[in-house]
């Protein structure tokens, strides 16, 4: 998969779980979201909402075609604040 994105040079991939990613983080970390990508064709379907609009759900889908790729993705939200002194 990374031939596509880098030369074998300059690439790197990290291969976890769902589990061990989670675990990279505090539990009561309130500005980190991670979910399991989810693949859809988009001619048919849509991205499933809820009840809530949450600014980080259009990131946790792809186009079915990259189903292949079976990822999970961490999203952190970093505050103006924590740009700052560098966090």
């Amino acid at each position: 998969m990374w031939k596509l994105y880098s030369d074998l040079e300059n690439g790197i991939a990290i291969q976890s779980t769902f589990k061990n990613l989670k675990e990279c983080f505090f539990e009561d970390e309130p500005d980190v979201v991670i979910g399991k990508v989810e693949y859809l064709n988009y001619n048919e379907d849509s991205i499933p909402w809820g009840n809530k609009l949450y600014i980080y759900k259009p990131f946790m889908y792809k186009r079915r075609s990259f189903e292949y790729e079976n990822e999970i993705w961490a999203i952190v939200f970093v505050r103006n604040e924590e740009k700052r002194n560098n966090k």
